[in-house]
């Protein structure tokens, strides 16, 4: 298209003329001229319907996107038809230049995207200072029960710091540091085990703290006590150790200060003259848990490894109870609490964690998802978006490992678990299933060779797998999660990346077998209808669904469940308003060239059938990635009551939309494990 004189040469006169035509000095109609000449690819000066069909199979394969020929040829036909204005055959620039200029949005797109190409990359905006970031009157006031907790914390640990300080303030400053770090380490080695009490903390969400109390980060904040731990531990044994250097040869003493730090000889602690000895066995079981405890150990293949060095919490309280005489002080309520936990997660888990727990059906999704159906004990309840630990012993028999249940509480029998294969045990858990459906397909159509030929019926080697090999696991929980808030909110927004949505699959599907529950039913006649919503929905008027997912295979995951809700939307639209808003990251978007074509043929077959190709719903898919703030703007400008924004996916996602509920006053919950 640029080698003008055809002589199989670019020269430099002729790529300067053609990229004149494609920036922002090209006029329009020599911008649509170029994307003319880019469809025409015979040159023959009229666009045809092979042509069309040519360009439409390109930009799906660049879109990973995947349609059948039946669908292909829909496409083809919607857009032809649409711009060959005078039915000849053929698209003309005359009929492709009319028919863009009904879309004055892609035309503007076509010259940014054009003018793209040539524009050296533009430096990011300098970032924030951490400071300035985390001081900013938006920030505190978007995060203040996060901020009050933390000034708390920090307040409590000087205060803890400056009263052991103060008590030896007549000895040297080896000492004095020493105790003032020792009573810290009392602390936080108590505060540490109740951040992590899930039952605890999911009764705490029922109650009023559940708007007071940070509980969202308390896995956050108990690695930053585990940090504060390792700080305070390092300065009480260094402090020791100069104290040591200081004392040992003194009168009291005389001893080396080897034999003062490792051996009981100085009778220094309460237990047998211990406390040097185990503090030294403390500092590296310390050590040696952070270590386990680094993503690289914890997220990279060797969870079991982060898992049993994790167990050694119970050595490490253990020798803190004879080294510090103090410490029980500290430890006996949270100790006490600790053992009701297990008392009362031994009752909840009787006849479920030890019970008959059975994987009843399995089907292996796209995108290397295992779905587990598994059978629910009659004393299993929970909430929808509340998660378990599950240990398949077939898989490995010491792991647990959490996921959200993706089935609602109002499913009967069983529940549901949808697990996508990251690596480990999860990949693991995929290549299972994978060779049991595998084998037992192979078995299948032995069998079914030797069914007689009249019969009509044959086994289904799927069905026959996946309902009848039922495979044994064991479960811990349920606990709650931020979920739980939804239905206190008055327009709740859920968005989610890939499997994150599996918390609020759970919900939609509570929401629509409550509404099926709430119907009223004429005994005449069979006429149904809503009369008042569930109690439960009273504050709710609103909930926008956001899925995000990179490929087309994603969307099937719940297909099922996303018909049946905006079939069962459409009779409740008075009652609550449902949104649905699908995004599919690796499709080219309108403001790519090599898309328009595409973007423009899916309209017209929505705008024509009522439905996406794509995902088969009545929501059109949108290509590329959401702008949240203009999601956000016209969510603040519905004006529906307070906005309550759940996400569970990517941090990296997560950290923008924090940014934008910041800027526009929503409330925000993300869900983590």
């Amino acid at each position: 298209m640029m080698d003008k004189d055809a002589s199989g040469k670019l020269e430099v006169t002729e790529l300067i003329a053609s990229l004149r035509r494609l920036t922002l000095t090209g006029s329009p109609d020599d911008k649509l001229q170029f994307l003319f000449d880019v469809y025409d690819v015979d040159g023959s000066g009229s666009i045809t319907i092979d042509e069309v069909k040519t360009v439409l199979s390109s930009c799906m394969v660049e879109s990973s996107l995947r349609l059948s020929k039946e669908h292909l040829d829909s496409l083809t036909a919607a857009i032809f038809y649409e711009m060959d204005l005078d039915h000849s055959g053929g698209i003309s620039y005359g009929e492709l230049r009319t028919v863009m200029q009904k879309h004055p949005e892609i035309m503007g797109n076509l010259c940014l995207s054009a003018s793209q190409w040539l524009k050296r990359p533009q430096k990011s905006p300098a970032k924030a200072s951490i400071c300035k970031k985390y001081l900013s009157k938006s920030f505190l006031l978007n995060n203040l029960s996060m901020v009050v907790v933390v000034l708390v914390y920090v307040s409590v640990n000087i205060a803890l710091f400056v009263v052991g300080s103060w008590i030896y303030r007549t000895h040297n400053w080896y000492l004095v540091t020493a105790r003032g770090c020792g009573m810290c380490l009392n602390f936080n080695c108590c505060l540490v085990l109740l951040l992590m009490m899930r039952l605890t903390l999911t009764f705490l969400r029922t109650t009023f703290l559940a708007h007071v109390l940070p509980l969202d980060e308390n896995i956050q904040l108990h690695k930053w006590v585990g940090v504060a731990i390792l700080l305070f531990a390092a300065g009480h044994s260094l402090a020791h150790i100069g104290n040591a250097v200081v004392v040992a040869d003194s009168p009291r003493f005389n001893l080396t200060v080897a034999e003062f730090l490792l051996t009981t000889k100085a009778r220094i602690g309460w237990v047998a003259g211990s406390a040097s000895i185990t503090g030294f066995m403390m500092v590296l079981l310390l050590g040696v848990m952070m270590a386990g405890s680094l993503p690289v150990i914890r997220r990279k293949g060797y969870f079991q490894v982060f898992y049993w060095l994790h167990k050694l919490y119970i050595v490490f309280w253990i020798l803190l109870i004879l080294h510090a005489k103090d410490f029980y002080k500290y430890f006996i309520g949270p100790a006490f609490l600790y053992c009701l936990e297990l008392l009362a997660s031994s009752q909840i888990t009787k006849g479920i964690r030890f019970g008959n727990i059975y994987i009843q059906e399995f089907e292996l999704l796209p995108s290397k998802v295992t779905q587990l159906v598994l059978s629910r004990p009659d004393n299993m309840s929970y909430k929808p978006g509340d998660y378990i630990f599950i240990k398949i012993p077939a898989v490995a028999r010491f792991e647990w490992h959490p996921f959200t249940i993706s089935s609602a509480p109002e499913v009967e029998d069983t529940f549901c678990l949808h697990i996508r294969s990251t690596g480990g045990w999860t990949q693991k858990v995929y290549e299972y299933f994978d060779k049991l459906n595998t084998e037992s397909s192979s078995s299948n159509k032995d069998i079914n060779k030797k069914q007689p030929s009249d019969k009509t019926e044959i086994i289904n080697p799927a069905i026959s797998c996946n309902k009848f090999v039922p495979v044994r696991a064991y479960i811990h929980g349920p606990y709650g999660t931020s979920t739980r808030e939804i239905f206190e909110a008055e327009h709740a927004v859920l968005i989610s990346t890939g499997i994150g949505v599996t918390p609020y699959a759970a919900i939609l599907q509570s929401i629509m077998c409550r509404l099926k529950q709430a119907k009223a039913l004429c005994p005449k006649c069979l006429h149904t209808w809503y009369d008042k919503p569930p109690k439960e929905y009273i504050n709710l008027r609103k909930v926008d669904f956001i899925w995000i997912n990179r490929d087309q295979k994603s969307f099937e995951w719940f297909m099922s469940l996303l018909n049946a809700l905006e079939a069962e939307q459409a009779a409740v639209c008075d009652l609550m308003k449902l949104e649905m808003h699908m995004y599919m990251t690796s499709a080219l978007s309108k403001s790519d060239v090599k898309g328009i074509f595409l973007q423009m043929a899916l309209d017209y077959f929505h705008n024509k059938e009522k439905r996406d190709i794509i995902t088969g719903l009545k929501t059109r898919t949108h290509p590329g990635r959401p702008s949240f703030n203009k999601l956000f703007k016209k969510i603040s400008e519905e004006n529906l009551g307070k906005v309550k924004v759940f996400f569970c996916g990517s941090p990296f996602v997560a950290t923008q939309l924090k940014e934008l509920c910041e800027k526009y006053d929503f409330d925000f919950c993300k869900e983590i494990f």
